[in-house]
């Protein structure tokens, strides 16, 4: 069990063993599918009605940008933000999994090994002492919480998500659908769906887009008071798979932390 204030600050590389791609990555895979006759620009094209000419436009703006990550093109080039957004929740939606373990199931990855922390001691879930900064749309660190306590303790969806939701989780950039499940006769999309389906909706796709957030440089964080609250009362900040770019690091306000 974590007992004392504990902040996890997660970039890109944090979710890369559950099959998510780095920043990147993630451009370099939107250029790539993007391309007339690939299964992005196929979707984005006929399905979310973006027009040929549009995509061709945004994929050699995107590719010829040198751009470090798509979240920084889309910062310079407002244009482009729709459809931007578009790509960046089809192509991580088709990844969203319950199936955890895919991922070389003879090593534990992280997620488990925090879990199993989490839960040692005999400590309720929800009793942690643990906050959770997040530069990353997907809510992969989420799912396998509710899976995990689903099934280890017999739970009801309802109650998993209830102790989820006790420990904060701060998504800088936003944040893809909210829901991690929903009653099979709901309609609308849940964590994983689009990858047990092998397809995708529109509306699931324009629904994760209108959660994304795209900051400019001079943009400080939506909910930078309770990150910077929980940043100063923790006692061990720890990051994973973060690359201390100067703006991300200048959003953490970590020099007015270190003088409170």
């Amino acid at each position: 069990m974590i007992s004392k204030p504990t902040v996890l600050v997660l970039g890109a590389g944090a979710s890369h063993d559950y099959g998510f791609p780095t920043g990147r990555q993630l451009m370099l895979n939107i250029c790539r599918d993007s391309v007339q006759g690939n299964w992005l620009f196929q979707f984005l094209e006929g399905d979310m009605g973006f027009g040929g000419d549009a995509v061709d436009e945004f994929r050699q703006a995107l590719e010829l940008s040198q751009a470090p990550s798509i979240d920084r093109f889309l910062a310079h080039r407002a244009v482009f933000q729709r459809l931007g957004k578009a790509a960046i929740a089809a192509t991580l939606l088709r990844i969203e999994s319950y199936a955890f373990r895919r991922h070389d199931p003879s090593q534990m990855k992280w997620y488990e090994f925090l879990f199993r922390v989490m839960i040692d001691g005999g400590g309720a879930f929800e009793a942690n002492r643990l906050s959770v900064i997040t530069f990353n749309y997907d809510r992969s660190l989420e799912a396998f919480w509710f899976s995990a306590l689903r099934h280890l303790n017999g739970l009801s969806e309802d109650a998993a998500i209830e102790m989820v939701e006790k420990i904060p989780v701060f998504h800088v950039h936003g944040q893809l659908e909210r829901r991690l499940w929903r009653n099979p006769i709901e309609s609308g999309y849940r964590y994983g769906l689009a990858s047990e389906l092998s397809q995708l909706a529109p509306a699931w796709v324009k629904e994760a887009a209108d959660g994304i957030r795209v900051l400019r440089e001079d943009e400080e964080l939506p909910n930078s008071g309770p990150v910077l609250e929980v940043l100063t009362q923790a006692q061990e900040v720890l990051f994973l798979g973060f690359g201390f770019h100067g703006e991300n690091v200048k959003r953490l306000s970590l020099s007015e932390v270190e003088k409170r």
